[in-house]
């Protein structure tokens, strides 16, 4: 235990700071607060030759800026990462993926499986579709979603195009 005790405080707060850091940094998209955990790291290491705070917060402060001016934007373009890039998450990204029809899909009713995941959803014609029904052992494309519903239309050439590549 005194081996612990001769631990500077400084360093404590340091690596606390560099942790909750990298926790936050998991949690956000952006490659933004990675470098203040970075930052925070040199700082430690920094408190293990002074205890002069002043100098440990500049070099935190110094290394984390020049950290986001130079080294964000190549991490930014090596993981193609801009900002206007917004993913859909959640029942957003089914938009466009490939269904096998279950049971006859009609404008208010159906089930089919999404290829993709293996799930089984509620699905409905979409409604721009001039069709009555797919039949069972058909495939489809998600247009939309109404609710809990997906909305599918017949999958075409062009979609057995695009996915083969």
């Amino acid at each position: 235990m005194d081996s612990f005790s001769t631990i500077s405080p400084d360093i404590i707060g340091w690596v606390i700071a560099a942790i909750v850091f990298s926790v936050v940094e998991i949690f956000t998209a952006g490659f933004f607060v990675m470098f203040f955990a970075i930052g925070a790291a040199i700082a430690a290491i920094t408190a293990v030759f002074t205890h002069n705070i002043g100098i440990q917060t500049a070099v935190f402060l110094v290394t984390s800026l020049l950290m986001v001016i130079f080294a964000r934007p190549l991490v930014r373009s090596t993981f193609n990462i801009s900002d206007t890039l917004i993913k859909d998450s959640n029942v957003d990204a089914l938009i466009g993926c490939e269904v096998e029809v279950l049971s006859p899909v009609k404008k208010h009713q159906g089930r089919v499986k999404v290829l993709h995941t293996g799930e089984s959803w509620s699905a409905c014609l979409d409604h721009s579709m001039e069709l009555d029904e797919l039949p069972v052992g058909s495939e489809g494309v998600i247009t939309s979603l109404d609710g809990v519903k997906l909305m599918i239309r017949p999958k075409d050439k062009k979609d057995k195009e695009s996915g083969d590549s």
